[in-house]
């Protein structure tokens, strides 16, 4: 994802501002609708306060969160110029969560904002095929379908979530060396069942660029390393991490919005084992440290 700017923090404060004063807006409306037995407009608000109310709150509370790693950053930037692996706080810190809750929040977000789009189409497809006999209606359904798939989706990773809980990258020895080694455990916080069971590791390099603008504005991601691991379970129950670096690779630099290096670490469940359905992604900070 680009660093935030703060010109794009306050217009994206501004935009989700329009959509969640509209969304209040409609919601005051509907007990006086109600009252007066004016369902129809009710339920027409109602759900213009949801799809409206999907897009401004998120973005809202999105903002809010950028502003204080943005302000965070900043800060650590000025403390630590040439140490570009203590600007985030969790590289810092040497404990890196997965990025499991984003996604089950996105994924949430992006159903119930689908959701409440076609929610209409269905009362409207409802009325055309049982009421008017317009069998070709039928197939529009495909709309309301990928609602129900992207919320298969958001079900999906919220049983992931739930099984697992938070992961949990720890880097004892600080961040990754350019010609040196990424080291460190993954801590999962709900254990595993058996420790009979192996893990893939994948280690990768990314380069990702961002073309055009407004709507034409595109991103596009190369991999220009990647390495391989499988490993079993220590004797505390963690994944072990360790991968050598080579030295003609190139270091993270997520501060060029145009032109980012993103360093992943991926680890999933083996399918040759016989064990619950496990993955987990984290962006680990990999440097030149003389």
């Amino acid at each position: 994802m680009r660093p935030p700017t703060r010109f794009g923090l306050i217009l994206a404060t501004l935009f989700g501002l329009v959509f969640a004063a509209a969304s209040v807006l409609a919601l005051i409306q509907i007990p006086s609708d109600v009252h007066v037995g004016k369902w129809s407009d009710a339920l027409f608000k109602a759900v213009f306060v949801v799809v409206l109310g999907c897009f401004g709150f998120p973005i809202l509370i999105t903002v809010f969160f950028k502003w204080k790693v943005a302000v965070q950053a900043a800060r650590s930037r000025a403390k630590y110029p040439d140490q570009p692996w203590l600007w985030r706080a969790d590289w810092a810190a040497g404990r890196i969560p997965d990025s499991s809750i984003s996604n089950m929040i996105g994924w949430w977000l992006i159903a119930v904002c689908y959701n409440a789009f076609s929610l209409p189409l269905l009362l409207l497809l409802f009325h055309e095929v049982f009421i008017k006999g317009n069998y070709r209606a039928l197939l529009r359904l495909v709309f309301p379908g990928i609602g129900f798939v992207l919320l298969a989706i958001a079900i999906t990773t919220s049983r992931r979530w739930r099984r697992f809980g938070k992961s949990v990258l720890v880097m004892p020895n600080g961040p990754g060396k350019i010609g040196g080694t990424l080291a460190g455990s993954i801590e999962v916080q709900k254990s595993f069942a058996t420790t009979e069971m192996e893990f893939n590791l994948h280690l990768t390099c990314v380069q990702r660029k961002w073309s055009g603008s407004g709507n034409q504005r595109s991103m596009k991601e190369s991999k220009l390393w990647r390495a391989e691991n499988k490993v079993r379970l220590d004797a505390s129950g963690k994944i072990p991490v360790a991968f050598s670096v080579p030295a003609n690779v190139r270091e993270a630099n997520l501060q060029n919005g145009g032109n980012q290096i993103i360093w992943r670490l991926e680890a999933d469940m083996d399918p040759s084992s016989n064990g619950p359905d496990y993955s987990a992604t984290f962006d680990v900070p990999v440097f030149k440290i003389n």
